[in-house]
């Protein structure tokens, strides 16, 4: 069974299926991504030389469909509803085969076409509507988490691990996780007070770090993130909530808010002299296709 699900910025949806109110009867462009290269020349030279890395493209996605409905125009009405740019990104989940694929960050670029006959009649509306994906990368569904305790074997698992994904074991040495996506993603380190400045997250494969001048309290929680577009420092106070950013902890000449590159990794997180025996890390895979 496949389907396509957007669900906008308020969590409404509209499902895309074979026998439901939105029938799909084709999608545009839900696979393949378009990468732009940075290039150069010399006098004479033949051809070019590519500079630097491949990045990918925001892409158009279209979905044609027909709405099968007694209650029509109803049926359109809260179509539109639904898809309205206004109300902020939305996101596109693909399901096959038992698996989820997510684009991030999808808005409405064209909302539904109304054609009439042969595309119109009693109960029936044939039409289409564009998406602008932003985030070009499938993802996750949901966070793969892992809640640790330095020195044994506490790994947890809330969600669906798909049989590629791997947390292979915490040792003294650090948390060895496997990223097998096709291309690096971003972080969520998630540490609890008490613990000691310095607070050290470190890739020993790579030597990057994320370094805090900064004592965590009791009652205390400090959230890092490490997208591109999302990159924060969060401190929040447990017991009412309040937060505030935690930026100015940051030791800058140390400090690369690193993301988790494709195979495998070993994490190393200190508190001052001592390794943290606590902390939660949360990542998705991303891929550049299904």
């Amino acid at each position: 069974m496949e389907r396509l699900i957007f669900t906008n910025a308020l969590g409404q949806t509209i499902i895309f299926d074979e026998s439901g109110v939105y029938r799909w009867l084709e999608v545009d462009d839900l696979g393949g991504l378009e990468a732009d290269f940075m290039t150069s020349s010399s006098p004479y030279q033949d051809g070019l030389t590519s500079v630097g890395d491949a990045y990918f493209t925001a892409k158009a996605i279209k979905v044609k469909f027909v709405v099968v409905a007694s209650e029509l125009d109803e049926a359109l009405r809260s179509l539109n509803s639904i898809l309205n740019p206004k109300l902020g990104l939305g996101k596109l989940t693909y399901e096959r085969g038992g698996k989820k694929y997510v684009l991030n960050k999808v808005k409405t670029r064209a909302l539904p076409a109304l054609p009439g006959m042969p595309s119109r009649g009693i109960g029936y509306q044939v039409t289409w509507v564009i998406y602008e994906v932003f985030d070009p990368y499938f993802t996750d569904e949901e966070y793969l988490e892992a809640s640790v305790s330095t020195g044994d074997n506490c790994l947890e698992f809330p969600v669906n691990i798909f049989d590629s994904f791997v947390f292979d074991y915490t040792n003294t040495t650090g948390i060895v996780v496997t990223n097998s996506g096709d291309v690096e993603c971003p972080l969520t380190i998630i540490l609890d007070g008490p613990k000691n400045s310095p607070l050290t997250i470190e890739n020993l494969g790579t030597g990057e770090k994320i370094v805090l001048a900064l004592n965590l309290l009791e009652n205390e929680r400090l959230t890092i993130t490490t997208g591109i577009d999302d990159i924060n420092v969060i401190k929040e106070e447990l017991s009412t909530g309040n937060k505030a950013v935690a930026f100015q902890y940051i030791d800058v000449a140390q400090t690369t808010f690193f993301r988790l590159p494709r195979g495998t990794s070993t994490l190393k997180i200190t508190a001052g002299e001592a390794e943290v025996e606590e902390a939660t890390i949360k990542f998705k895979q991303r891929w550049v296709g299904v």
